[in-house]
């Protein structure tokens, strides 16, 4: 869908998004100085790129007047631990936009962080914007049943934040895998090359990167060839000289000891390593392969490609209808041509990744209950969700 599809756009106050647009040019050099605290050069260039689009793509949306609410809902939003000034436009800027109050809660550990972030972009001026340093009990307590709550992390921990408040509307952003499938006929240079760059995007520390990439042992060899030869050529940096894909450090610690302990569990299917260091934030770019029978499904934050070998596309399926998959379907990425059916609860992506799809206005997601979902008044439907489409319908109209 483009901007010129969009019907009956709501009344935006152009002051938020034009303060956001102008903070951000005047403060890039320490908003990019800060992301890259916890995220890469590359990541945090590409993210700043990303707020400053969405900031303008909004303001050319403020020229239809819509009717506005005389005690507008107030929007909750949980901020996630990764894209930090990405998750600040798209959960806070977004409904700020269309004039509705917004109470924002940080990740515990990165409060200040984020509180900075928050003030660089200029959304402490306006008295309608509120960043609550507090625990998730005292922010959730102050929803009422006409509030509209957005949650990004783990599916289980939004039901449970779902279950326990009061909200006319609840958005739900969870977790998947993002399966990536490489058949037959694959143009395999183009599958190494996307699966590379959505695999170390921020050191692998994205909710879009395919967590598991299923190779038709037909193809593996040389897929498994050119894409070892692709990872070879990367070099390795710290994350504020990482202004293009390379092997860096992990966000956190907590994050990189999880990719570790993972990596010792696969160390009798490790087929290709890179280089490491001894840093306790960093994991080596890693390819593992186990066949269907053996493998682990697991979603990953670290540089890891966990390849999955297959020859059945029957059996392959019997996969994605049991856990971890079935339930939190979002993104399938398909190189070549299926070997029959196709999951109809997955978003699927011809010959590309989720990163080629997402965008700050389209619906973001797929149709799995506890992947992507949408709580009004009671119904809820597990299906992509657009924050500016379901706010101004709900809230807006």
């Amino acid at each position: 869908m483009t901007l010129d599809a969009l019907d009956n756009p709501g009344d935006l106050d152009v002051s938020v998004e034009r303060s956001f647009e102008q903070s951000l040019i005047r403060n890039a050099p320490r908003l990019l100085h800060r992301l890259t605290e916890q995220c890469t050069l590359h990541s945090a260039e590409i993210e700043l790129a990303q707020s400053l689009r969405l900031a303008r793509n909004l303001e050319r949306l403020a020229s239809v007047p819509a009717r506005r609410q005389s005690h507008p809902a107030t929007v909750y939003t949980f901020l996630p631990r990764n894209n930090l000034l990405y998750s600040i436009a798209l959960y806070c800027l977004i409904p700020l936009s269309l004039g509705l109050p917004v109470q924002a809660r940080p990740p515990a550990a990165l409060s200040g962080l984020v509180t900075e972030l928050w003030q660089l972009t200029g959304l402490d001026r306006f008295g309608s914007a509120h960043l609550r340093d507090e625990s998730q009990r005292d922010f959730t307590s102050r929803s009422s049943a006409e509030d509209v709550l957005i949650f990004t992390g783990r599916s289980e921990n939004g039901r449970r934040v779902e279950a326990q408040t009061s909200h006319r509307a609840f958005i739900g952003f969870g977790s998947s895998l993002n399966p990536a499938i490489v058949m037959p006929g694959a143009d395999l240079s183009k599958a190494s090359d996307d699966l590379v760059f959505a695999r170390l995007y921020n050191s692998g520390a994205d909710c879009l990167a395919p967590d598991s990439v299923f190779v038709h042992e037909s193809v593996y060899a040389e897929f498994h060839e050119r894409l070892t030869a692709r990872l070879t050529l990367l070099e390795m940096t710290d994350r504020r000289s990482a202004g293009t894909i390379a092997h860096a450090p992990s966000p956190d610690e907590r994050t990189a000891t999880q990719g570790r302990q993972f990596l010792a569990e696969m160390a009798d299917r490790t087929t290709w390593s890179g280089p490491d260091c001894d840093s306790p934030d960093f994991v080596p770019t890693t390819v593992t392969t186990s066949d269907l029978a053996e493998a682990s499904h697991t979603e990953l934050f670290s540089p890891v490609f966990n390849v999955v070998t297959f020859s059945s596309w029957e059996r392959l399926l019997e996969t994605f209808a049991a856990a971890p998959y079935s339930g939190k379907e979002m993104y399938l990425s398909l190189y070549g041509g299926a070997g029959g059916p196709v999951p109809d609860a997955y978003r699927l992506c011809p010959s590309s990744t989720p990163f080629h799809h997402e965008a700050a206005l389209r619906p973001f997601g797929g149709y799995g209950a506890d992947a992507t979902w949408l709580t009004v008044d009671g119904m809820t439907t597990g299906r992509p969700v657009s924050v500016f489409h379901t706010l101004r319908r709900e809230l807006c109209a």
